[in-house]
């Protein structure tokens, strides 16, 4: 072999690794140190506008990396929870929800995933604090999406089951939350908070 296509393969070589580091190390980094810096400044700046808190949140989700984006859209879920729970304004909170779901909703929308049954647990969780907030019945329906597409991939997990007691008992479906409420304590006898709750449900016809 002639020393040109030596020096070129090397050269190709070489620009390969610095790709495969800038994509899969630099990149992830940046990312993580972006999201520390993000939540520092939600911590400690007082947010009076839409565009400040975009700028903040929007920092760390737009760099392109190839790892990190679902870990952090899951982070940013449960933050904006805390922010609807912290708000009484219907108009904020729509806002607040419709932001968050330009980031949440291609994830959840994979329908696929390792930690994707917590991506659905935690979009419950979100949508019934906006309905708890609000009392609009379309945040319930889709907390209750989210929930039994959670239970439907785990019937065994209390992430699921927890919520989906409390959603059916929220929609007034007695049938459905006895249901669950029986298999949680098959699952757990000893939880006295929730036997209490059933014993009342059971009054009910």
């Amino acid at each position: 072999m002639n020393q040109l296509p030596k020096q070129i393969i090397a050269i190709s070589t070489s620009f390969f690794i610095l790709v495969m580091i800038f994509y899969g190390s630099y990149l992830p980094y940046k990312k993580s140190k972006t999201f520390i810096s993000s939540l520092n400044a939600l911590r400690s700046e007082q947010i009076r506008s839409f565009e400040q808190l975009d700028k903040i949140i929007s920092s760390s989700l737009k760099i392109n990396s190839p790892i990190g984006q679902e870990e952090l859209v899951r982070q940013f879920l449960g933050i904006f929870s805390e922010f609807i729970i912290q708000n009484k304004d219907p108009e904020v909170i729509d806002a607040l929800l419709k932001y968050i779901k330009i980031y949440s909703d291609p994830i959840l929308n994979r329908g696929k995933g390792l930690s994707f049954n917590q991506n659905l647990y935690l979009a419950t969780n979100l949508y019934l604090t906006t309905y708890q907030q609000t009392k609009n019945n379309q945040y319930l329906k889709e907390a209750k999406k989210y929930i039994e597409l959670s239970y439907s991939l785990g019937p065994k997990r209390p992430q699921a089951l927890y919520p989906l007691f409390d959603i059916y008992r929220l929609e007034d479906n007695i049938e459905k939350a006895k249901e669950i409420g029986n298999q949680i304590l098959t699952y757990w006898p000893d939880d006295e908070s929730l036997k209490e709750v059933y014993d009342e449900l059971l009054k009910k016809k």
